[in-house]
């Protein structure tokens, strides 16, 4: 009647979840950069305190199925620890943080494997950290078993239901799973899922508005850098223009005191003159002592200014050559500020034009939303960050801050039954795979 007999639910459901495996060997492709793997969750507990206590690796291998792991990464290098157990010698003992094991995994892999070992995390009671690693992966693995068949009874139930008009609970007291959807909290997820009412078309529009709203905030950021730019380029010029202007006043004092320096070093010299016409003149010993001594008295001086006269003339030719290396400095500056303005004005009417495009079509989309949720968003993003949704990972953590979600809301989450925003950022999550859909 329903498409799946009760024989296989109830094998699936008594199927055991572990047991030592053979090593498989790395999938991981070395030329492909490394994914970003979320630091927190069992997964990397589970192979924290494996590699820190290699004893335990037989006790957790008889409880946790390497496909049990939703990271590949992790999953690979679990995989390998467990192959390394196998064929270690019979009474070896590793030594923590020994590594000999994994040299022939793949590069990539045997970075990850070190950043673990790496890992300065204290773990207080190992012991419940560890059972609550093995009970969360056992767990997640039983719970999406369970969500896979109930999809398939579902879908098996819709199809069958347009042609007998049968109704949902006598199916399922037929079938004998109504109490497994109501132990596992799927009935209502479920149901959802598969009927007109789910909510992935609203997240799926929620996916478009962010993706405007972040293309509009890069438009305005450019927008924004352009005319910082110009204004740079403008206060520049206006600076330089202004240096140059203060030179040139520093440049017309100092040449008048150069050429004051040089009236007076001329003033003295005729002085000079007329002193050694009146010692040709005296006409005894002591008129002669007096005149010498009023002569070089007066050459000292001469000398002394002559040196004040160099420096001001110094001074002037200093001040020339920067003003001389200003002035090309400036003519430069000003050249490109006419044709950059032109360019920042052309280029910010472009950036306009798309910010309004971009702006109708995310208004449009917003008036098809509900107001709540439309609010619940606005709310997000109208905080500290721009990021107001962000997928729910493999590892079952936020995408954006890495804060571990609980199984029932991952299961809300990937089953699109209502609207779950991550506790530590405050972002509304939805299922990975949703942003790679077309």
């Amino acid at each position: 009647v329903t498409g799946v007999r009760r024989s296989t639910l109830e094998r699936e459901l008594r199927r055991p979840m572990g047991g030592l495996r053979r090593r498989k060997p790395p999938t991981v492709e070395t030329e492909e950069p490394a994914r970003a793997v979320p630091k927190l969750g069992a997964e990397r507990k589970l192979l924290l305190l494996l590699l820190r206590d290699r004893s335990l690796v037989s006790r957790v291998a008889e409880q946790v199925d390497p496909d049990n792991f939703r990271t590949p990464e992790y999953r690979e290098i679990y995989d390998a620890v467990i192959g390394a157990a196998e064929t270690a010698p019979p009474g070896e003992r590793d030594e923590a943080g020994d590594l000999s094991w994994a040299e022939g995994l793949p590069p990539v892999l045997y970075e990850r494997l070190r950043e673990i070992v790496a890992d300065p995390e204290e773990l207080t009671n190992p012991e419940a950290v560890l059972e609550d690693a093995i009970a969360r992966l056992r767990a997640r693995a039983l719970e999406n078993r369970l969500a896979d068949l109930m999809t398939e009874v579902l879908v098996s139930w819709r199809l069958r239901s347009r042609r007998s008009g049968r109704s949902w609970r006598r199916w399922a007291a037929a079938c004998r799973v109504a109490d497994f959807l109501e132990a596992s909290d799927l009935n209502d997820h479920r149901s959802e899922l598969m009927s007109d009412s789910s909510q992935e078309p609203l997240l799926q529009q929620l996916l478009a508005l962010h993706a405007f709203d972040q293309e509009i905030a890069f438009l305005e950021r450019e927008v924004k850098r352009d005319e910082e730019s110009l204004h740079a380029a403008l206060d520049g010029a206006a600076g330089l223009k202004a240096e140059l202007e203060s030179i040139d006043s520093e440049l017309l004092r100092t040449r008048a005191d150069a050429r004051s320096a040089e009236h007076t070093v001329d003033a003295k010299r005729d002085q000079l003159d007329r002193l050694r016409s009146k010692v040709n003149q005296v006409k005894n010993e002591k008129q002669y002592g007096a005149a010498t001594l009023e002569f070089d008295l007066v050459k000292q001086e001469i000398r002394k200014l002559e040196d004040k006269e160099l420096e001001k003339l110094q001074a002037v030719e200093d001040l020339e050559g920067r003003r001389k290396a200003l002035k090309d400095e400036f003519d430069v500056a000003e050249a490109e500020v006419a044709p950059m303005g032109e360019e920042v004005e052309k280029r910010r009417a472009n950036l306009e034009e798309e910010l309004v495009i971009k702006r109708d079509r995310r208004n449009n989309i917003a008036i098809r939303l509900d107001e709540g949720v439309l609010g619940l968003y606005d709310r997000i993003r109208s905080g500290r960050q721009e990021v107001a949704l962000a997928p729910l990972t493999g590892e079952g953590v936020c995408g954006n801050c890495f804060t571990s979600v609980t199984i029932q809301q991952e299961m809300q989450i990937k089953g699109l039954a209502v609207i779950v925003c991550c506790e530590g950022c405050g972002v509304i999550l939805y299922p990975e795979e949703m942003k790679h859909a077309p």
